[in-house]
C-alpha cells in the first residue's frame, strides 16, 4: 500500500517520466555541486582512495569536449584498459582551450598530449580508472551510445550553456547570422 505523501528516493522514479510536485521547494540538484569521481590508488588498483571533487563549470566544459571529441577505450582481452582520449585538429583555435581545461582537472594520472606522424590531430590521453568508469556509466560507450549525463540535465540553464558551448566548439559551429534559432554543423565528415 502506497502512502500519498511518503518520501521517495530519486532513484526510484521511473526514467523518462515528468513528475510534478505542487508547492515543492526547489530540488537540491538544481544547484550544481562538486562532481565526485571515484579515485583509485594506482592505474589498475582495486583499492579506492577518497573521491575527487571537481568544480561543476569545469566538469561541464570537459563533458562537452569529451562527448564531442573523445572516447573511452573498451577493455582488451583480459587486460584492464582505462584510457580516455580526446582529439582535436592541430590548427583548431579550440586546441588551447581543451588543453587548459584538461590541465585543471584533478586526476593523478594526468593528461598526456600525443601527435602521431601523418595525423593532423593532437590526442590527449589519460589512464584513470575512476574517470573511465564514471564516463562509461553516465555518458555511455561508443559514439552511437554517448549521452549527456542525467544528473547534469537538472542543472541551471546558465551552467548548461557551458556544456552547449563546448559541444558546439568540439563538433560544429553556430552561424552568427541566426539570432533566435540556430543550425549547428561540422565541416569535417
Amino acid at each position: 500500500r502506497v502512502q500519498p505523501f511518503a518520501p521517495i528516493c530519486v532513484s526510484e522514479l521511473p526514467l523518462g517520466r515528468n513528475i510534478r510536485v505542487l508547492g515543492a521547494a526547489p530540488a537540491a540538484c538544481d544547484d550544481p555541486c562538486r562532481v565526485m569521481v571515484e579515485q583509485f590508488q594506482g592505474r589498475y588498483d582495486r583499492k579506492t582512495a577518497l573521491p575527487c571533487g571537481i568544480d561543476p563549470q569545469l566538469w561541464l566544459e570537459f563533458l562537452g569536449y569529451y562527448i564531442s571529441e573523445g572516447h573511452a577505450a573498451k577493455p582488451k582481452r583480459g587486460v584492464n584498459c582505462f584510457e580516455i582520449d580526446i582529439a582535436q585538429r592541430m590548427d583548431s583555435p579550440l586546441t588551447p582551450k581543451i588543453e587548459k581545461c584538461l590541465e585543471q582537472l584533478p586526476f593523478k594520472r594526468g593528461w598526456r598530449r600525443y601527435n602521431y606522424v601523418g595525423n593532423a590531430c593532437y590526442h590527449w590521453r589519460c589512464s584513470d580508472r575512476g574517470l573511465h568508469e564514471h564516463l562509461i556509466r553516465h555518458c555511455g560507450q561508443g559514439s552511437k551510445n554517448k549521452r549527456i549525463p542525467n544528473y547534469v540535465k537538472a542543472w541551471p540553464a546558465a551552467d548548461l550553456r557551458i556544456l552547449l558551448d563546448a559541444l558546439i566548439a568540439g563538433d560544429g559551429r553556430k552561424p552568427r547570422t541566426i539570432e533566435k534559432s540556430g543550425v549547428w554543423f561540422t565541416s569535417y565528415v
